[in-house]
């Protein structure tokens, strides 16, 4: 009986283990995109999306992860718990995307060609973008202009 009762919780911690929500690292050049199926290289561009399941997405850019979120291809926006990228200039962490400023210009091309880019920083978006063709947005903003 007492082997019983720990078993129990052992089986219960392991199943709210395997529902987290929490991002993992990306293994770039084995990975595939969950958008296009291109194989994932460039760390500047990984991103994630994780739904409230705990059920992990990555992409090969920015673009991709947009294009899926807003046309709603594989679940809905309200099943998405967190969205994450990498900063461009410091490309080791995976950072949520509303805490990023993004960057469309022509003078950083990005792996599928919508050349986004995304920094953690404003003051760094804007030295970035100074010289260059492009525009600024936030996540909220790029998600209404890209489509």
């Amino acid at each position: 009986m007492i082997k019983k009762l720990y078993i129990l919780p052992l089986l219960l911690f392991s199943i709210l283990l395997s529902c987290s929500t929490e991002p993992r690292e990306i293994d770039y050049g084995h990975e595939n995109c969950a958008f296009c199926n291109m194989t994932i290289m460039d760390q500047q561009f990984g991103t994630e999306m994780i739904t409230n399941k705990g059920k992990i997405f990555t992409y090969c850019s920015i673009e991709c992860m947009v294009w899926e979120y807003v046309r709603e291809t594989k679940h809905k926006k309200e099943d998405v718990k967190l969205m994450l990228a990498k900063d461009y200039i410091k490309p080791s962490d995976l950072v949520n995307v509303e805490e990023l400023f993004f960057i469309k210009s022509v003078d950083i091309p990005s792996p599928m060609g919508a050349s986004l880019s995304a920094y953690s920083s404003k003051e760094k978006a804007v030295e970035i973008l100074e010289g260059k063709e492009g525009e600024m947005f936030t996540w909220k903003e790029l998600t209404q202009k890209i489509k």
